[in-house]
């Protein structure tokens, strides 16, 4: 399966007036073209949970965007992580902390942390809030494992607990144990009860959008033309 990702619609200069549009779709791997003019898009393309995905931008007819030199293509990396016990697969584009922004080569976005509730309702069962949770290893290598999927994914989206919002916890292994992969956040709090793992809720919020899930599927979107 592949992901594939193209530019807002928008006409050609010239004789070309094909318009392209945006969307997130899965595909079946043939080369997509610009129907009018016949402009081949490119790809960046990985595998991750046992399948191929790409990452695609579709090249319009029309003059490069200022200041963007190779309008062809972008690359944004697609992470492999876990929820409820399962391979997902989404996108990190921006994070509230300077030091983790750089560190994954996102935009720093400090006001992302005024989604978070106060210090100290952060925890409090049932509170509604516009953030999930991500638990980050820090001493065992393995995905993140998210709390909250969107079911299925898309507009028809049934899970009130989804957001693209994440506040990280760090997940430390405690010394005597063995670390082990843990595939969902069930099986990170029942760790931390058997005093397995430490907790600490950071302040941190990272803005990571779910695209593949084995129950939601593909997320599937088409944008409407720009006006």
């Amino acid at each position: 399966m592949r992901f594939q990702l193209a530019s807002f619609r928008r006409s050609c200069f010239g004789a070309c007036r094909a318009g392209l549009s945006r969307a997130i779709r899965a595909t079946s791997g043939t080369g997509a073209t610009c129907a009018t003019c016949a402009t081949s898009g490119s790809r960046n393309t990985f595998a991750t949970l046992g399948t191929t995905f790409s990452l695609l931008f579709l090249t319009a007819c029309s003059t490069p965007l200022p200041g963007w030199h190779d309008a062809a293509q972008a690359r944004v990396p697609l992470v492999h992580g876990w929820a409820d016990g399962q391979q997902v697969a989404y996108i990190t584009t921006d994070a509230s902390d300077q030091k983790v922004a750089q560190e994954l080569g996102v935009h720093y976005a400090p006001r992302l942390a005024d989604a978070l509730p106060p210090a100290d309702a952060a925890r409090t069962p049932g509170r509604s809030s516009s953030v999930a949770r991500v638990f980050a290893i820090t001493n065992f290598k393995q995905g993140n494992i998210l709390s909250a999927l969107p079911l299925p994914s898309g507009s028809g989206n049934g899970n009130p607990e989804y957001t693209p919002l994440w506040q990280m916890i760090q997940v430390s292994w405690q010394a005597g144990h063995t670390p082990r992969l843990l595939r969902s956040q069930e099986e990170v709090l029942d760790a931390e009860e058997k005093q397995e793992v430490a907790l600490v809720y950071t302040r941190i919020v990272i803005n990571c959008p779910v695209l593949y899930s084995p129950e939601g599927l593909a997320l599937s979107q088409t944008a409407p033309a720009a006006q």
